[in-house]
């Protein structure tokens, strides 16, 4: 798996002619971040998925039924 994400990596050219573990470890790390802020954007997307389910069902269950309360 490692040996993989190493060879996806390595095609990307840096202009900088850093030692070779630097460099990969750079390119790593910058992977690393890409893949952290798309889990977060993900995340974030399905909470408010989530959420705005949750208010339209409330909303509608008030709008329908105002004399009994929710469950």
């Amino acid at each position: 798996m490692l040996l993989l994400l190493l060879l996806l990596l390595l095609p990307l050219p840096l202009p900088l002619p850093l030692p070779l573990p630097l460099r990969l470890r750079l390119r790593l790390q910058l992977r690393r971040l890409q893949l952290r802020r798309l889990q977060l954007r993900l995340q974030l997307r399905l909470q408010l998925r989530l959420q705005l389910r949750l208010q339209l069902r409330l909303q509608l269950s008030r709008s329908r039924s105002p004399a009994q309360p929710s469950p």
